[in-house]
């Protein structure tokens, strides 16, 4: 397929040949491959992205699904196609496709994260510390961190 797709092919050329020195001397068909030029080689016939196959035009709308089988969210998804497969935008073609899906907004978790709550610094050394007790190789030990300096106290207990 990556021998029947003009767009591949003129990238495969660049490759192969050189790219231009500005990404306005590239055709529009192509300038999304411009950012990804030191990560683009060729294999046999196949153009690869870093470990992954870059795949023609005509094809992408079938892996994307492929991709989206399970219904296993936009993370999983992502993850499956960093294995294995790219092209430009694939990663905004993977969030819509679930963000379009019935199914996974279904199934998709309904609790939100819990936003980081931040502490004000205090105003002088060790005027509100945070401690805790932890265990390495069989010894505990006693951490005790100051909020305003970072220091850290370590302290072997016996």
């Amino acid at each position: 397929m990556t021998q029947g797709d003009a767009e591949l092919q003129s990238v495969i050329h660049h490759v192969k040949n050189g790219w231009p020195r500005y990404p306005g001397q590239v055709v529009d068909n192509i300038k999304p491959f411009y950012s990804a030029r030191d990560a683009l080689s060729t294999l046999g016939k196949l153009l690869i992205y870093g470990n992954r196959i870059v795949i023609p035009v005509s094809l992408r709308s079938d892996i994307l699904e492929r991709l989206h089988d399970g219904h296993q969210g936009i993370v999983k998804c992502r993850e499956r196609a960093k294995m294995s497969v790219w092209w430009p935008g694939i990663s905004k073609q993977i969030q819509k496709r679930v963000e379009t899906c019935k199914e996974c907004q279904v199934t998709k978790p309904s609790q939100r994260k819990e936003p980081l709550i931040t502490t004000l610094l205090p105003s002088r050394p060790w005027e509100k510390i945070a401690a805790d007790i932890c265990e390495v190789n069989k010894k505990n030990y006693l951490v005790v961190v100051d909020y305003f300096s970072r220091y850290l106290e370590i302290a072997h207990c016996v």
